[in-house]
């Protein structure tokens, strides 16, 4: 929804630093790119810090920024967690309109490194909260991601074998991002040394959600494609001829 009220309230992040990454936890992440990138990039005394947040039972993830954040090395830039505890997750509508714009408010930059991606929604709830992106470059999030109005990872294909999952009927070549870290790196970099120029991003980004992606967008293409629908002779074919042609 784009037309939420922007927050009168603000969330509680326990930092003294000014620019905040945000990075929304789940499954399809490459997390360890991500950590290291900033790790590498990011000095402990900049007034840089990169929080991440789970909407999701990603605890193996979890384990692992609850390990860092508890790190004794204080050479390293700062991360933190949001929301970890079961308490707070039970209590929050992660997924309503008003929590979105409630996040994306209190960040200045959303990374999200994906190595595979879903439907790309919360990418369009980031866009249309003019928030900038440092996104892959890959994947159907390009239907509406460019590079006027998000910032676009380099990647790599790289070949996984899935098998036994739910979430495919056959048991076949799954390809997923690999995610170049050097690229990752100068794009953090840029956007922290370059603020103005990622607000706009920000801007163009959700200039493209109101301008082709609300609700009335996809009613009126629906709307077209039934009319066009209707204008169309009936044709009864014949699966057998289809195929045949499909195997020539």
């Amino acid at each position: 929804n784009p037309y939420i009220v922007k927050p009168t309230t603000s969330l509680e992040i326990k930092t003294e630093k000014s620019f905040k990454f945000i990075c929304i936890l789940n499954e399809r992440l490459d997390i360890d790119v991500l950590i290291e990138a900033f790790f590498e990039e990011f000095l402990s005394e900049e007034d840089v810090c990169l929080v991440f947040t789970n909407l999701s039972e990603d605890l193996k993830n979890l384990e692992k920024i609850n390990n860092l954040i508890n790190s004794p090395d204080k050479s390293r830039p700062e991360v933190l967690l949001m929301y970890n505890d079961k308490k707070t997750m039970e209590t929050i509508n992660f997924y309503s309109d008003k929590f979105f714009s409630l996040l994306f408010d209190a960040f200045d930059c959303f990374v999200y490194p994906y190595k595979t991606l879903g439907t790309g929604a919360l990418i369009l709830e980031a866009m249309v909260r003019q928030i900038p992106m440092i996104i892959t470059n890959g994947g159907n999030a390009l239907d509406f991601c460019d590079n006027n109005n998000s910032y676009l990872i380099d990647i790599s294909l790289k070949n996984t074998m899935i098998n036994n999952t739910k979430d495919f009927n056959d048991s076949d070549n799954i390809y997923e991002y690999k995610i170049e870290k050097s690229h990752l790196k100068r794009l953090m970099r840029h956007v922290f040394n370059n603020q103005k120029e990622a607000m706009t991003k920000g801007k163009n980004a959700r200039d493209t959600v109101l301008n082709n992606y609300t609700w009335e967008h996809t009613l009126e293409k629906i709307n077209t494609n039934i009319k066009q629908l209707k204008n169309k002779p009936i044709i009864r074919f014949n699966i057998e001829k289809i195929k045949e042609k499909m195997l020539k």
